[in-house]
């Protein structure tokens, strides 16, 4: 296990996030999934080929709260949200803060 200014890698992390739509209303009851990014060919420095591996999932709370636990702080992730609010057929952007 290495260490960096006194610190392990895998300390782990809690990740915090607000997720609402553009008039800042909540969005409640959405399913926020977390992704690990993993590189297919690891010579490549490029974003383009990478594969995401589903990590946990969570659903936000009234206020459109959400948190996770990240453990290995030397990976990359990614944050998917589904919003099951409105039909399909209507258009609704959802913003996210990290704290």
């Amino acid at each position: 296990m290495r260490r960096y200014n006194d610190t392990y890698y895998t300390d782990k992390v809690l990740l915090k996030g607000y997720v609402y739509y553009e008039d800042k209303e909540p969005v409640k009851g959405a399913i926020v999934i977390l992704e690990q990014l993993f590189r297919r060919d690891r010579s490549c420095k490029c974003n383009k080929d990478e594969e995401a591996v589903y990590s946990t999932y969570t659903i936000t709370n009234c206020y459109g709260e959400f948190c996770f636990f990240i453990y290995d702080r030397t990976k990359y992730y990614k944050i998917k949200i589904f919003d099951n609010q409105y039909s399909y057929n209507t258009h609704h952007n959802c913003n996210i803060d990290l704290e």
